[in-house]
């Protein structure tokens, strides 16, 4: 039997069929320990649920969904640890549901399937035709079973032939919003270019993420990426870091405008940068040469300047407190990076991915994010973007005990943010304590999504805010909740 499923894996490893190479493993498997039905449960992260495709007596494929924390199956994704069971009915792991033996089954073995790290889903037998049902030798040979599926089956996952193969896009960039769209359109055409370009956005959208992409996407990503944060500093420094300075004895400290040469120059938060250095900035770089402080020599520029602000150039310019002529050099092809709140729709996908980032430099499975989890996190104002989310993140998985990411492991502040609804128990409570619960709960969550503004907040509830300010007290809200 090993030598004929050996054989069968070796006709499927010649197709880029994932499908075809799990067809081959469960009706081998099958045969191999003599069970009624095997079946591989691939994980779908975005729903919280485990997609079963089985193979029954008959070798027609049954497909269904479950709740991937439920059952043995949820138990096995949860400790990433092998289960057998020869009396499934009373084994207090297991929760009833649809079976394609049209039955509930009466011995059952599951195993992880992992690949790299990452939690693929699990490989399950039930109902073992021999009597006594699986043995401990079954459990330690599936298992090693399911570690090859693991191994093969990201390899195996088949790609249109239409379908592009991008460069890696970082996360805080990801996403589908429209403006973040039109963000990656405008940057994929101008980083060819040697055209100026001002990046807008609150701190923590992805500005200096945007701009090392725009060198990497140009001719120039051999060179160097230098970035100046023109917010922090005395002016002199700043300057002295800007410009490069030429001592007595003839030596020579080049600036970042100088170090940039033959790359790509990254003003950080130039709306900062004091204004009796703008003057300068912009003739070096109208003239596309300097001359280091405490110097006389003339020395060229060769570089791409991208430059990156909180605030609007223009109106700072209007108002003085920005030179028109730096300006009007920085700003040739403005882009303007979305807040995170204002792309709700892209913080789940956003929250995987930092999950599975920060999984890898731990070098732990990556967990499951429990659906309430989602939820919380869509919720939240996030005024530090992706930045905060980030925080958010490796916060929670340095929490997080088990095999997935739960509402305990949040932030305090955002553990109420869950649909609260869903959040009050009921168990030994009357109605009236119940209510005053889900009254508190949404009056939090307005405090958070308002920033503790009670103003803003009553309004979000539809409140006077008088009239709020009462109810908090009666309920003993603080007002920074």
């Amino acid at each position: 039997m090993i030598e004929s499923l050996l054989d069968k894996l070796h006709e499927a490893l010649g197709s880029d069929d994932s499908e075809e190479l799990v067809r081959v493993v469960l009706e081998a498997a099958a045969e191999l320990f003599s069970s009624e039905v095997s079946s591989f449960g691939r994980l779908d992260r975005e729903r919280g649920e485990i997609v079963f495709s089985h193979r029954a007596a008959d070798w027609q494929t049954h497909e269904d969904r479950v709740d991937a924390s439920m059952g043995i199956p949820g138990w096995v994704l949860d400790r990433l640890e092998a289960a057998i069971s020869n009396d499934v009915l009373n084994d207090p792991r297991h929760v009833p549901r649809r079976s394609p033996l049209g039955r509930p089954p009466r011995s059952l073995v599951c195993v992880p399937v992992i690949d790299a790290g990452r939690v693929v889903g699990v490989l399950q037998l039930q109902d073992a035709r021999r009597r006594g049902g699986f043995t401990p030798e079954d459990l330690e040979s599936i298992a090693a079973l399911g570690r090859l599926l693991g191994r093969l089956w990201s390899a195996r996952r088949p790609r249109a032939a239409s379908e592009p193969d991008p460069r890696p896009v970082a996360v805080s960039l990801r996403g589908a919003a429209p403006r973040l769209l039109e963000a990656h359109r405008v940057a994929e055409a101008a980083a060819p270019t040697l055209a100026p370009i001002l990046i807008l956005g609150e701190r923590g959208v992805g500005k200096e993420t945007l701009a090392r992409r725009f060198h990497e996407l140009s001719e120039r990503r051999s060179g160097p990426f230098v970035r100046l944060a023109c917010r922090s500093g005395e002016i002199d420094a700043l300057a002295a870091e800007l410009f490069g300075i030429s001592g007595r004895l003839g030596e020579a400290t080049a600036g970042a405008l100088e170090s940039a040469r033959g790359g790509t120059l990254f003003l950080d938060d130039v709306d900062a940068l004091p204004r009796p250095l703008q003057g300068p900035l912009a003739q070096a770089l109208a003239e596309r040469h300097l001359v280091r402080i405490g110097g006389a020599q003339s020395v060229p520029l060769d570089l791409r300047c991208i430059a990156a602000s909180t605030e609007d150039l223009r109106e700072k310019a209007r108002s003085g407190e920005f030179r028109e002529g730096l300006r009007s050099r920085l700003q040739v092809i403005t882009i303007e990076l979305p807040s995170l709140r204002s792309r709700r729709s892209d913080i789940a996908e956003l929250a995987r991915a930092l999950v599975e980032d920060t999984a890898k430099e731990q070098g732990r499975p990556v967990p499951l994010l429990e659906a309430s989890v989602l939820r919380a996190l869509e919720a939240a104002p996030w005024p530090g973007n992706v930045r905060e989310l980030r925080a958010t993140v490796a916060l929670a998985m340095s929490r997080s005990e088990g095999r997935r990411l739960a509402i305990p492991d949040l932030p305090a502040h955002l553990r109420g943010l869950s649909d609260p609804a869903v959040q009050v128990p009921l168990e030994g409570r009357s109605l009236s304590e119940a209510v005053e619960d889900f009254k508190s709960a949404c009056i939090r969550r307005a405090l958070v999504l308002s920033d503790g503004n009670q103003t803003r907040a009553a309004d979000l509830l539809g409140l006077k805010q008088p009239n709020l300010s009462r109810l908090m007290r009666a309920l003993g809200i603080r007002g920074s909740s």
